[in-house]
């Protein structure tokens, strides 16, 4: 047990004792690139696994994970801050404890490890059309099935779907939302 009555925590920001928030949804866009790259983007059909089997185990197991506190070091869950009445605000705006001064926005590398390498969404300058802004849109993405709509693109909003065969696809969007 820990100083602080937690097994295995030794300091009150240090979250599941990690010392980095976002290396969970890094490490899984790593292990697809990685796999992509390796495996020329083919199912291994003899073990019935895809490149992107690690990259969605860990994605899903760091559900069950982050129910039991936040990843990483120097983040705090704190009140919201409250409205003084005279126009200021109570209450400190990021966490302070043990000379932490700023907080990690963790979500936001969940977020780009969903939309920027399982669903491929890469814009960059040099695009040509719609179907060049995807990241290894052959490289299977095992099973996982689902749809982002409207997704910005530098050629309008897209619709961007992985089939149930693992495959990625882009199309103009059907309505802007």
């Amino acid at each position: 047990t820990g100083p602080h009555g937690k097994s295995g925590i030794y300091r009150p920001d240090h979250g599941k004792t990690g010392a980095f928030a976002a290396w969970p949804p890094f490490s899984a866009e790593s292990f697809a690139t990685l796999q992509c790259e390796s495996s020329v983007g083919q199912q291994d059909n003899a073990n019935s696994r895809s490149p992107f089997d690690d990259t969605l185990n860990l994605l899903r197991n760091s559900v069950v994970v982050a129910k039991q506190g936040v990843y990483g070091q120097c983040v705090q869950i704190l009140p919201a801050p409250a409205a003084t009445g005279d126009g200021g605000i109570n209450g400190p705006p990021f966490p302070t404890n043990w000379g932490c001064m700023s907080s990690a926005m963790v979500g936001g590398a969940w977020v780009d490890a969903v939309i920027r390498t399982l669903f491929g969404i890469r814009p960059e300058l040099k695009n040509a059309k719609m179907e060049d802004v995807l990241w290894r849109p052959e490289c299977p993405r095992g099973n996982f099935t689902g749809t982002l709509y409207g997704m910005p693109t530098p050629f309008g909003s897209a619709d961007v779907s992985i089939g149930s065969d693992g495959t990625v696809s882009i199309k103009a969007a059907a309505s802007t939302i």
